[in-house]
Protein backbone atom coordinates (compact mmCIF):
# COMPACT_ATOMS: atom_id res chain seq x y z
CA UNK A 1 0.00 0.00 0.00
CA UNK A 2 2.90 1.88 0.45
CA UNK A 3 5.12 1.19 -2.65
CA UNK A 4 4.50 3.05 -5.62
CA UNK A 5 3.74 1.09 -9.28
CA UNK A 6 6.20 2.71 -10.84
CA UNK A 7 9.19 0.64 -11.67
CA UNK A 8 13.09 1.83 -11.20
CA UNK A 9 15.57 1.85 -14.00
CA UNK A 10 18.51 -0.46 -12.96
CA UNK A 11 21.80 1.48 -11.84
CA UNK A 12 24.82 0.81 -14.40
CA UNK A 13 27.49 0.25 -12.11
CA UNK A 14 30.57 1.15 -14.49
CA UNK A 15 34.07 0.12 -14.00
CA UNK A 16 36.64 3.23 -13.78
CA UNK A 17 38.45 3.22 -16.78
CA UNK A 18 36.03 1.26 -18.83
CA UNK A 19 34.31 4.30 -19.93
CA UNK A 20 35.20 8.21 -21.15
CA UNK A 21 32.78 10.69 -21.53
CA UNK A 22 32.15 12.61 -24.68
CA UNK A 23 34.36 15.43 -24.84
CA UNK A 24 34.11 17.44 -28.39
CA UNK A 25 37.20 19.03 -29.36
CA UNK A 26 36.67 22.75 -29.68
CA UNK A 27 38.26 24.95 -32.42
CA UNK A 28 39.03 28.56 -32.57
CA UNK A 29 36.34 30.12 -34.80
CA UNK A 30 36.52 34.02 -35.32
CA UNK A 31 32.89 35.56 -36.44
CA UNK A 32 32.80 38.50 -38.42
CA UNK A 33 29.08 40.40 -37.60
CA UNK A 34 27.22 42.55 -40.51
CA UNK A 35 29.04 45.80 -39.84
CA UNK A 36 32.35 44.43 -39.93
CA UNK A 37 33.38 44.00 -36.00
CA UNK A 38 34.76 40.54 -35.44
CA UNK A 39 35.03 38.62 -32.35
CA UNK A 40 36.90 34.76 -31.49
CA UNK A 41 34.62 31.84 -29.81
CA UNK A 42 34.98 28.17 -30.03
CA UNK A 43 33.26 26.05 -32.18
CA UNK A 44 32.84 22.28 -32.70
CA UNK A 45 32.74 23.25 -35.97
CA UNK A 46 35.95 22.98 -38.06
CA UNK A 47 35.84 26.44 -39.61
CA UNK A 48 37.45 28.87 -39.21
CA UNK A 49 35.90 32.28 -40.24
CA UNK A 50 32.27 32.61 -39.90
CA UNK A 51 30.56 36.00 -41.79
CA UNK A 52 27.02 36.52 -40.69
CA UNK A 53 24.52 38.16 -42.91
CA UNK A 54 21.78 38.51 -40.68
CA UNK A 55 23.49 39.38 -37.02
CA UNK A 56 21.97 41.20 -33.99
CA UNK A 57 23.05 44.20 -35.70
CA UNK A 58 20.50 44.50 -38.91
CA UNK A 59 17.97 42.19 -37.47
CA UNK A 60 14.62 44.04 -37.12
CA UNK A 61 13.57 41.65 -33.83
CA UNK A 62 16.53 42.83 -32.07
CA UNK A 63 16.26 46.67 -33.28
CA UNK A 64 13.51 48.23 -33.17
CA UNK A 65 14.51 51.25 -34.55
CA UNK A 66 15.47 48.99 -38.38
CA UNK A 67 11.74 47.60 -37.74
CA UNK A 68 9.94 51.24 -38.15
CA UNK A 69 12.42 51.75 -41.16
CA UNK A 70 11.79 48.57 -42.68
CA UNK A 71 7.65 48.80 -42.26
CA UNK A 72 8.47 52.36 -44.41
CA UNK A 73 10.57 51.12 -46.99
CA UNK A 74 7.92 48.11 -47.43
CA UNK A 75 5.09 50.92 -47.47
CA UNK A 76 7.22 53.35 -49.67
CA UNK A 77 7.40 50.37 -52.49
CA UNK A 78 4.62 48.13 -51.56
CA UNK A 79 1.19 47.67 -53.09
CA UNK A 80 -0.43 51.01 -51.03
CA UNK A 81 2.35 53.41 -53.17
CA UNK A 82 1.36 51.85 -56.53
CA UNK A 83 -2.47 52.50 -55.54
CA UNK A 84 -1.86 55.86 -54.79
CA UNK A 85 0.12 56.98 -56.92
CA UNK A 86 -2.24 55.49 -59.34
CA UNK A 87 -5.30 57.30 -57.81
Amino acid sequence: SGKSSVKKRPVRHLEIGKTRPNVPYRFDCRVELSDGSTYVRKSVFPRAEWRYIKDIRNQAQWNPSIAAELAAQMEAGGRMARFQRRF
